[in-house]
């Protein structure tokens, strides 16, 4: 980015903003943590720790954009809260800070292995979402198929996460040789199948998750997470 503002060369700097907002972004972190965002208790660790990324990122964007997009780069940073806004009277007082990636080299791997499956996930759901068989992805359930190494990239997620990041209401794993006929065979992951089915439980009425537990810790059309954060709220 820098560089390439040091070479005048500005459509560059247009399209790298253009792709992390609309890739990074809007497409997979803004996705994954809407549901947090939305439905997470106001003081909740998982919601805190988004809304810090989010802040992040946006000073970064804001630096990064500030001399292409002056007006709308100033106008977002004076539209932050106070308390939110470095102590700065103006965007262009903010200091581009190198960025540390902080993933090793095998993490990275993890992550790219990760995504490819979430893409391989989203093409299983896309042809039932548009023949009228599947209507927000939170009404699925997937399981996924694949080689011991690619469920390993998933070791560590808890079932809340795997839901999250896959924007359904259950995921379950299984080897490869599990896969039933019918079920979605990846053409670019090796191994990998997803099969689609209808979530298992009731929908709650607050997040729109399905599941078994519906009920079980107070109202009748709330799940536990939303059901504890009413509770609080009252």
């Amino acid at each position: 980015m820098q560089q390439a503002f040091a070479d005048y060369e500005f459509h560059k700097v247009y399209h790298t903003l253009h792709n992390l907002c609309v890739t990074d972004l809007s497409a997979f972190y803004l996705d994954i943590t809407k549901d947090r965002l939305y439905a997470d208790a106001a003081g909740g660790t998982a919601r805190r720790s988004a809304q810090t990324v989010l802040w992040q990122a946006l000073l970064v964007l804001l630096t990064d954009m500030a001399p292409i997009l002056s007006f709308t780069a100033e106008e977002a940073f004076l539209a932050l809260p106070e308390a939110l806004r470095p102590d700065l009277k103006t965007v262009f007082a903010l200091r581009h800070q190198p960025l540390d990636p902080g993933l090793a080299p095998a993490e990275r791997e993890r992550w790219n292995t990760i995504l490819a499956l979430r893409a391989e996930a989203s093409k299983a759901v896309e042809p039932l979402r548009q023949a009228g068989q599947v209507g927000h992805s939170l009404t699925t359930r997937l399981t996924l198929f694949a080689p011991e190494p690619v469920r390993k990239a998933l070791d560590g997620f808890s079932a809340a996460e795997l839901e999250e990041l896959f924007i359904v209401s259950q995921v379950d794993l299984a080897p490869t040789e599990q896969a039933p006929e019918g079920a979605f065979v990846s053409t670019d992951m090796d191994g990998v199948a997803v099969a689609v089915d209808a979530a298992h439980g009731g929908k709650c009425e607050r997040c729109w998750k399905f599941t078994k537990e519906l009920g079980s810790a107070g109202p009748a059309d709330l799940c536990p997470r939303c059901a504890a954060v009413l509770k609080d709220l009252a």
